[in-house]
């Protein structure tokens, strides 16, 4: 279904609210302006945005999904469901459907030029600028395309956001308006609240004390605990729930204090290293082969193992369950 068809499917119903008289966030609104540059440029979307916001600020990082495009570095997405806290891939969708409501991929740095160009009055003049991040006092402070807050939790002054989300992967962008500290967080996995991260951030940029509860530990760390787990596991490297199983042997050598040594995936390793101060049982290790070095991290909790590994020379992040043999 192109852009036009889809318009007329799913955003071309009745007006259910006087315009200006309620504030109600919806995709479909972002989609049809999406299809207001293109009739006003008389350019794709992609274009528009490449030719007037992208290249102009190099945003190289920065640009429209497709679902047949590769883009090298971009990660994939993980949503945890609340009700067991299980971790699993997203399932692929068609990224064409959310067009300019949320089809764009980038990073942080990218994103901080582009909160700079705004704020520098680069792309909008300033007056027009001030205008569209003016809250609305009868509409819940919404602005145009933002919101505007007078504070909230840690934040003790005014400032304008735009969270972000579809499924597993999330945004969250905070800039105040008198001391202009920018803040944007970007996460593969819905399994953390942006905002309280991002206010940790703005506390420590002020350097004030920060407010994160101090993780529970293992009051009596036991002995015996690493020894158990010397031998063989066996992991699930499948890279989404609905794949077949990809079984693979992660061997464990406990050898002095903390330390071990072991296989992965077929790989030798040296040096690996446990942390017991906790409720599980965390390792990291580092496995290498011709060509790329690969980070390994994860816990152990009685019979299972979960981990995940990371190759920054392979562009990629996979996560990964076992149970010993």
């Amino acid at each position: 279904m192109n852009i036009d068809d889809f318009i007329k499917v799913y955003c071309s119903g009745d007006i259910t609210e006087i315009p200006g008289t309620k504030s109600n966030y919806g995709n479909t609104e972002y989609i049809i302006l999406g299809k207001i540059i293109e009739n006003i440029t008389k350019a794709t979307y992609a274009e528009a945005l490449q030719n007037r916001i992208l290249k102009p600020l190099q945003m190289n990082s920065t640009g429209v999904l497709k679902s047949n495009d590769i883009v090298m570095g971009l990660t994939a997405s993980y949503t945890m469901n609340e009700t067991d806290n299980t971790i699993a891939t997203d399932e692929p969708y068609y990224i064409e459907n959310y067009f300019s409501a949320g089809a764009i991929y980038s990073t942080v740095e990218d994103l901080l030029k582009f909160d700079t160009a705004i704020f520098d009055n680069q792309l909008l003049n300033e007056e027009t600028t001030k205008l569209m991040i003016s809250p609305n006092l009868e509409l819940q402070n919404v602005a145009f395309g933002f919101w505007f807050s007078k504070g909230y939790g840690n934040f003790k002054e005014d400032f304008v956001y735009r969270p972000g989300a579809i499924l597993g992967a999330t945004a969250n962008w905070i800039h105040s308006i008198d001391n202009k500290k920018s803040i944007i967080v970007f996460s593969n996995t819905n399994a953390t609240n942006l905002y309280e991260m991002s206010e940790q951030f703005y506390l420590a940029s002020k350097g004030e004390q920060l407010t994160i509860p101090e993780p529970k530990k293992n009051k009596e760390p036991k002995a015996l605990s690493i020894e158990s787990t010397k031998g063989t596991w066996v992991i699930d490297l499948r890279p989404s729930p609905k794949s077949e199983p990809y079984l693979k042997e992660f061997v464990i050598t406990p050898i002095l204090g903390k330390n071990f040594n072991g296989t992965f995936y077929g790989a030798s390793f040296e040096s690996g290293i446990f942390n017991i101060e906790w409720d599980v049982l965390i390792f990291a290790f580092t496995t290498q082969d011709r060509e790329n070095t690969y980070y390994h991290s994860g816990y152990i909790d009685g019979d299972q193992v979960f981990g995940i590994s990371y190759s920054k020379g392979r562009q990629f992040t996979s996560h990964w369950t076992g149970k010993r043999k």
